[in-house]
């Protein structure tokens, strides 16, 4: 694993799958990716937002690597390691993918993603 990447991730792509007995769309989704490493970075709100008392979204950072994964928003971002991170098990949905400047066949270029908390009831 590269230097700072201390998590390893899971990559969902979700897509509308066919109409249930009601008529109603069930979300499905496959896994595009497993075991991709990466850091998350937590993002801290907007503090004008707090102050008003506005609900918001637990957002954050991912960098992952390759450069050359083919990640687009709405997917989804499962952390399956290290069991003792305080994101493990959790999906984050992508908001936004800025690929790296560097050539994406250079070993170290990678992908900063813009990633919100996804709930999940149970």
């Amino acid at each position: 694993m590269p230097a700072g990447l201390n998590a390893r991730f899971r990559v969902w792509r979700r897509i509308a799958g066919t109409d249930d007995a009601v008529g109603g769309a069930m979300l499905t989704g496959t896994v595009a990716y497993d075991n991709v490493p990466g850091r998350y970075t937590p993002r801290r709100p907007l503090l004008m937002l707090l102050a008003q008392g506005i609900e918001v979204p637990r957002m954050g950072y991912v960098r992952l690597v390759p450069g050359t994964l083919n990640i687009k928003e709405n997917d989804e971002l499962e952390m399956i390691d290290p069991p003792s991170h305080i994101m493990y098990g959790t999906h984050q949905q992508v908001i936004g993918v800025t690929p790296s400047s560097l050539n994406p066949k250079v070993g170290i270029s990678e992908l900063l993603i813009d990633v919100k908390h996804v709930e999940f009831a149970r």
